[in-house]
């Protein structure tokens, strides 16, 4: 995981990138307070098919629940006014993976690369 700081109109912007996914933090979040990144040893198994039952304000349980498996890597920041947002990215052996965004532990953004 990276973590770029930029300037944008005067504004801090912070872009947490895992892989090859990045979450613009500072959009939502101005003055982030804190960031956290954690990874996991294990290979996801997740199929394009999972991938698109994923919905827009899903919950992570529910994700989970979809994918099989606790995701791979991780990022967290927390904001103003205790609004959380966290970046997960499940990662199969053959390099594709699925990255799923979450605003207060429901799904707001999705992206996937080379999933079959």
């Amino acid at each position: 995981m990276k973590t770029k700081i930029q300037a944008s109109g005067g504004r801090m912007v912070k872009l947490v990138c895992v892989g090859f996914a990045c979450a613009m933090s500072g959009a939502y979040f101005l003055g982030t307070t804190g960031c956290e990144s954690q990874g996991g040893n294990s290979h996801a198994n997740v199929s394009l098919a999972e991938y698109n039952e994923v919905t827009n304000r899903a919950h992570y349980a529910e994700v989970v629940a979809i994918f099989g498996d606790d995701p791979t890597k991780s990022s967290t920041s927390t904001g103003p006014g205790g609004v959380s947002a966290q970046v997960y990215e499940w990662i199969n052996k053959d390099d594709s993976s699925a990255t799923v965004s979450f605003e207060n532990d429901a799904v707001y953004a999705k992206s996937q690369t080379n999933l079959k």
